[in-house]
């Protein structure tokens, strides 16, 4: 269900985009309420790891390997949403 919601909202977004149905300054600021959003939700899941008491102890168990796949993917995909968002097709 969440990802027929998320691929509806991705349509959805590219039809109003494509119409040039969204409001001119929307359209002017998107990339920075993107880039805040991003932010927020990196924060958001931190916060969430950070919660989780049993993953905290267990760190060391579950190693350095996994700690850095899970920042530099994340770090990753922020880098490349930002890039691509600034980009015009």
């Amino acid at each position: 269900m969440d990802i027929a919601l998320f691929a509806s909202m991705l349509l959805l977004g590219m039809l109003i985009g494509k119409k040039n149905l969204a409001p001119k300054w929307l359209i002017r600021n998107s990339d920075k309420a993107l880039t805040i959003t991003i932010y927020v939700l990196i924060f958001l899941i931190g916060l969430e790891i950070g919660s989780y008491k049993e993953i905290l102890s267990n760190l060391g168990n579950i190693g350095i390997k996994a700690v850095l796949i899970a920042f530099f993917s994340t770090t990753l995909s922020a880098y490349l949403t930002k890039v691509l968002s600034e980009r015009r097709f």
